[in-house]
């Protein structure tokens, strides 16, 4: 998917805008790309760009056993903001179960990136995990390897886990805090494996 818009982008995402039911068993490989050429607008202003995921740009339901594999580049020349942007979810607001992102997240200029949510101010994250290499360059905050923003910290978030290099990131989750580990590869991966198994029939 390329060139998404060369005006606003809100809840975007390669399988479904916004989920408010369940995916469950599903994958995508997707590549998404937007290059701004004149928007006018400052980066202080509301965001033209936001809630933009992998799989799902806003989630308020179930996703369970899902994984996506992508490459997203947001290249921003004109000062727009970008928020909420990640690998698996823009921004989750319901559940995530036994599911991950693996790919490239390359974002210039944004809020709340992460190589699986970009936001998860109100959602729940259980035994997942991102392989996803994040980029981030120019203005803006939380950024993290697996979750952008997460103020609730380790109570809505348990078992999860990435990889990969983190450039111009906080290590795993942004800002909010919550448990997080890039150790313990080979005993987080036996823990995963329904991600695998029951994925594809």
């Amino acid at each position: 998917i390329f060139n998404l818009s060369s005006n606003d982008i809100n809840n975007f995402g390669s399988l479904t805008w916004i989920n408010k039911g369940s995916i469950e068993r599903s994958y995508v490989t997707t590549n998404i790309s937007n290059y701004f050429s004149s928007t006018h607008c400052d980066f202080f202003t509301t965001p033209r760009v936001s809630d933009v995921g992998g799989l799902v740009g806003i989630n308020y339901g179930l996703i369970n056993n899902t994984y996506t594999n992508y490459t997203m580049i947001l290249n921003n020349q004109d000062n727009c903001l970008y928020s909420n942007i990640g690998g698996l979810v823009g921004r989750n607001n319901g559940s995530i179960i036994n599911s991950y992102s693996n790919g490239s997240l390359i974002v210039f200029k944004a809020n709340h990136i992460g190589g699986l949510i970009g936001n998860n101010t109100f959602g729940y994250v259980n035994n997942s995990y991102s392989t996803s290499y994040v980029n981030f360059e120019g203005t803006g905050i939380h950024v993290g390897g697996l979750i952008g923003y997460n103020p609730l910290g380790d109570s809505n978030i348990k078992n999860v886990w990435y990889s990969n290099l983190v450039d111009g990131a906080s290590g795993c989750i942004g800002t909010g805090g919550g448990f997080c580990t890039n150790t313990g590869i080979a005993s987080f991966f036996n823990s995963l494996t329904d991600v695998y198994d029951n994925v594809l029939p």
